[in-house]
C-alpha cells in the first residue's frame, strides 16, 4: 500500500483496523465473562438462600459477615481466569527489539565514534523518528489497541467479580433483602 500510496495514515489504522479489530475481541471477552458471571450470581444467590435456612433453623447462626468472607474467598479463584498478557508482552518486546534494531542500521554510520550514552540517545530519537513511519506506526497501532483491550477485559473482569461479591453488611440474600 505504501509503494501504491494507498496507505491509511496511522490515525486512520487507528479508527478503521486496530482499534475494530480489539474492539471485537473486547466485545467477545466481555460478553463471556458476563455470561459465566451469571451462574456464579445463581450459586451466590443460592448459598445466600442455604444460609438463610440454617439461620432459620435456629441450631446454628452464621453472620453476613461469615457469609461475606467465604465468598471472597471463593471468588479470589476467579482473578486467575483473565487472559494472560504473556503473549502480548512476548510480541511488544519483539517488536521492540526490532525497532531497536531498525534504528541502530539506520544510526549506525553515525554511532561508530561515540560514547554508549551519545549512541543510546541516538538510537532513542531513531526510534522516535520510525515510530512516525509505517511500517512501525500501523504496527504500533495495532499492537497498543490489543494492549488496551486486555487491559479492559481484565477492568471487566475484576468489576464484575467485585459486584458479584457485593452483599450489603445487613444482607445474607441479594435479591430478597433478609436481616441475618
Amino acid at each position: 500500500m505504501r509503494q501504491e500510496g494507498t496507505e491509511p495514515s496511522p490515525t486512520e489504522f487507528w479508527q478503521t483496523t486496530a482499534e475494530p479489530m480489539a474492539a471485537m475481541m473486547v466485545n467477545t471477552s466481555t460478553a463471556a465473562i458476563d455470561d459465566e458471571l451469571l451462574n456464579i450470581d445463581d450459586a451466590i444467590d443460592r448459598f445466600s438462600e442455604s444460609v438463610r435456612i440454617i439461620n432459620r433453623s435456629g441450631s446454628t447462626h452464621i453472620t453476613a459477615a461469615q457469609v461475606r468472607q467465604i465468598i471472597e474467598v471463593e471468588l479470589e479463584v476467579l482473578d486467575d481466569c483473565s487472559a494472560s498478557t504473556d503473549s502480548i508482552n512476548l510480541l511488544a518486546h519483539k517488536w521492540s527489539t526490532q525497532l531497536r534494531r531498525a534504528a541502530w542500521r539506520r544510526q549506525a554510520h553515525v554511532l561508530l565514534f561515540k560514547s554508549t550514552a551519545e549512541a543510546d540517545t541516538i538510537i532513542g530519537q531513531a526510534q522516535v523518528a520510525l515510530v512516525d513511519e509505517s511500517p512501525w506506526a500501523h504496527t504500533d497501532r495495532l499492537l497498543s489497541a490489543f494492549e488496551l483491550g486486555h487491559a479492559d477485559i481484565r477492568t471487566h473482569l475484576v468489576d464484575r467479580i467485585a459486584e458479584a461479591g457485593t452483599l450489603s453488611p445487613v444482607t445474607i440474600n441479594r435479591r430478597n433483602t433478609v436481616v441475618a
